[in-house]
């Protein structure tokens, strides 16, 4: 114990926050420093596992009496491969959770502080419940910055959305990511105590198709659970005068304005993330593509000019519409 204490000293406050909340998942302190060799070990036990099974694949059926049934002779042999079996996936799961703690440690190294509050040991267990079945480097590298970001502050990810991410294919998660650049998002209501994030299409769609997203993109993404899957949702964007409301992108806002003397409402059609899709949109966010990004924003500025919903009716040329530069989300 005072060894583990001794190298645990040396490690960063959130680094030490995710150990202490692992280890039991693991079923001993997690060591960061040894984590390939432990790999090497865990791929090596697997292969030896894994020969086995090949080398004792054949049942022994015998035919009595017009039924089909196993020998019995050769029972313990049979009871040796049902060993096998479940050793070896009981360590493909060891190997997937440590995967993702690892993943979860490198995100976690360049962080300099976490909550206090510690994460909830009912969502804990369901994480390892789920990443116990991820064997996809990529899924793995996703649900590691789920579990960095839960250590940093508790209560960002739902159990809710375990359920959503457990249930995503690599390929639903890759056009997630080419979405992500593309999602903007406002104020969802007056007082201000939550956000819509929507992507933006026009009336024949090709808005967004212009940038590679198509209708069967939004489909599956509505069937992932990361979208709505009604069609008749809107956007609606209360402007007040005297005082800017914003519509955000990946590095560009869209401010607007008004010079009336009464509120002035936009409403647009949009396709809304649900809360799951809104909590995993850092998690595979690809700031990469800010030129795309800005170029699908003033698209948007445009397709609000012309065709925005404007409450009152006469109050569009009362608006102005201004683009401001603004930090990475």
């Amino acid at each position: 114990m005072g060894d583990e204490k001794n190298w645990m000293d040396s490690l960063s406050e959130p680094l030490v926050k995710l150990i202490e909340c692992v280890s039991g998942g693991i079923g001993k302190v997690y060591e960061p420093m040894h984590i390939k060799r432990v790999a090497k070990a865990k791929a090596a036990e697997i292969a030896t596992v894994s020969e086995a099974m090949a080398n004792n694949m054949a049942l022994p059926i015998v035919y009595d009496d017009g039924k089909i049934l196993i020998s019995t002779q050769d029972y313990n042999d049979l009871a040796i491969r049902a060993k096998n079996r479940l050793c070896f996936q009981e360590v493909k799961k060891q190997q997937n959770i440590e995967a993702v703690i690892s993943n979860a440690y490198t995100e976690l190294e360049t962080v300099d502080s976490v909550s206090n509050i510690p994460v909830d040991e009912d969502w804990i267990n369901s994480f390892f419940d789920s990443v116990a079945y991820v064997s996809s480097e990529q899924m793995q590298r996703l649900w590691g910055k789920l579990l960095a970001g839960e250590v940093e502050s508790p209560g960002s990810f739902s159990l809710r959305t375990l359920n959503v991410l457990k249930r995503l294919s690599t390929k639903e998660a890759n056009i997630f990511k080419n979405v992500s650049p593309y999602v903007l998002n406002c104020s969802g209501d007056n007082e201000r105590t939550y956000s819509d994030y929507f992507l933006m299409p026009n009336e024949d769609n090709n808005l967004l198709s212009k940038y590679n997203i198509s209708f069967a993109d939004i489909m599956l993404l509505s069937e992932a659970g990361l979208m709505y899957q009604n069609s008749q949702i809107f956007i609606s964007v209360m402007i007040n005068k005297n005082k800017s409301e914003l519509i955000r992108g990946l590095s560009r806002s869209i401010s607007i304005s008004t010079s009336e003397d009464t509120n002035v409402r936009l409403i647009h059609h949009a396709h809304l993330l649900t809360e799951a899709g809104k909590e995993l949109l850092p998690t595979v966010l690809n700031n990469e593509m800010i030129e795309s990004a800005n170029a699908y924003l003033l698209d948007c500025l445009d397709e609000i000019k012309t065709n925005g919903n404007i409450q009152p009716i006469g109050s569009r040329e009362n608006l102005c519409f201004k683009v401001m530069e603004n930090s990475l989300r």
